[in-house]
């Protein structure tokens, strides 16, 4: 099928087929002698001089009153570039189109790649929520997360630390969603004193080791007299979250309810020793 440029009034238009260029000089938006170019043709011509058209064209807009003006020719205007050899208009659309919906695929990968770190955010809280702990404190840098929970019945505390590792389309790409999760449940202590001096002689006879994954270790708070149970924690976010941005409520909900039940063990049991 043939495709066709008008040089219209208003600039260059097309490509379009020969019925909607007969169509949009039969509403009047093109003159009957507009000039028109399509592929192989030398130049442009006058649209009512094509061999072929000016034949439909008399049905589809008969020719105006005598002395109507008429368009001019225009005389150095360029031809559109020809398509590539053996390749069809057709194709081309289809390229041009492939290649927008390319496109718009990684943008919103960039786009979802950056929203994991909100939908983490919120499921973290309602899974804090969950486990019967009210939210007491939120700060955050836009990279860096901290939540504070407090459960009213016994005021135990419940932290979390969040960071959002692989912010990158390339990281995403390449290991997936990941995040590093710093879980802290913390009790405040009567015998506070006591417990903060033997960790102190802790820390200097290097008993205290930099935590690592799934090792725990313990912080005070001299301010309000708690103290922690805390371990480092790395998350496949691909577990929690699935393509549509969607959380699994439940797994968060599960997975934080045991690493507070393992903190608890392991704060109860420091505290007695």
């Amino acid at each position: 099928m043939t495709s066709f440029y008008a040089a219209a009034p208003e600039g260059q238009a097309g490509p379009m087929s020969a019925e909607d260029l007969l169509a949009a000089v039969a509403e009047g938006r093109y003159p009957r002698n507009v000039p028109v170019w399509w592929p192989d043709a030398p130049d442009w011509v006058p649209l009512d001089t094509h061999p072929e058209l000016s034949l439909r064209l008399e049905q589809a807009a008969p020719a105006p009153p005598p002395g109507t003006a008429e368009m001019p020719v225009p005389a150095a205007m360029p031809a559109p570039a020809p398509a590539r050899e053996g390749v069809s208009d057709d194709e081309l659309d289809r390229g041009f189109a492939a290649l927008v919906k390319e496109s718009w695929k990684h943008h919103n990968l960039v786009q979802d790649t950056t929203r994991v770190d909100d939908v983490l955010l919120g499921a973290l809280i309602t899974a804090g929520l969950d486990n019967g702990h009210v939210l007491i404190d939120l700060t955050s840098d836009g990279t860096n997360h901290f939540l504070r929970f407090e459960d009213p019945a016994d005021r135990s505390r419940l932290t979390m630390a969040i960071t959002h590792l692989t912010r990158s389309v390339t990281q995403a790409r390449t290991i997936g969603q990941r995040a590093s999760l710093v879980v802290g449940y913390g009790e405040p202590i009567k015998s506070f004193g006591k417990v903060l001096s033997a960790m102190r002689q802790e820390a200097k006879s290097g008993y205290l080791k930099r935590a690592e994954p799934g090792i725990v270790s313990f912080d005070a708070d001299s301010a309000s007299q708690y103290l922690y149970a805390q371990v480092d924690l790395y998350l496949d976010l691909d577990k929690y979250i699935d393509a549509e941005l969607t959380p699994d409520y439940h797994a968060l909900d599960r997975d934080v309810a045991a690493t507070m039940h393992a903190l608890r063990k392991f704060l109860h049991g420091r505290i007695s020793d």
